[in-house]
């Protein structure tokens, strides 16, 4: 994520601002319309129910840290993808609890997510290497670009050694 932040210049989130639609769009089909589906197509085909758990785990977890990534190299509008990314990887500290509390209805379960929990996994994971990244660019272009060039495709945010939060 770090690596990310140092390519995306100043200026570069407009296009969410000034395209609230497709923010509001891109959101609820991320957020809601994708577990929505995975979830009725779990139901609808004959899985093991571990599998139908995994399935909808995976669905109802956006913004994982190599999905921006994988959006620019397929070719993701550059000005919209962080944005979107960056709303995601927040709103996840809200929807994937409350998907949670609805799967637990649907399977008969009672499992949780600490929201407290889960934002310190956001923050660290993906909010704080890319806003540094980011930061460096604003304050630094120069260095941003020798760094960006010298490191490609490196994470730092894998390479730091993960706190351990209670």
């Amino acid at each position: 994520m770090f690596d990310l932040g140092l390519a995306i210049p100043p200026g570069h989130f407009r296009k969410a601002w000034i395209h609230p639609g497709l923010m509001l769009k891109s959101l609820f089909a991320v957020l809601v319309a994708v577990p929505a589906l995975a979830l009725i197509v779990v139901k609808s085909v004959d899985l093991a129910r571990p599998v139908e758990v995994g399935i909808v785990l995976m669905a109802i977890s956006p913004g994982a840290p190599v999905a921006l990534r994988r959006s620019l190299d397929a070719g993701g509008q550059r000005d919209f993808a962080p944005a979107l990314q960056i709303a995601v990887a927040i709103l996840a500290v809200v929807t994937i609890p409350l998907w949670i509390a609805g799967l637990d209805e649907v399977y008969g379960a009672s499992a949780s997510v600490d929201p407290n929990h889960l934002a310190r996994q956001v923050f660290i994971a993906q909010l704080l290497p890319l806003g540094l990244g980011i930061g460096l660019n604003r304050l630094r272009p120069k260095w941003a670009a020798a760094l960006g060039c010298a490191l490609p495709g490196w994470r730092v945010s894998c390479c730091w050694p993960s706190p351990r939060w209670r």
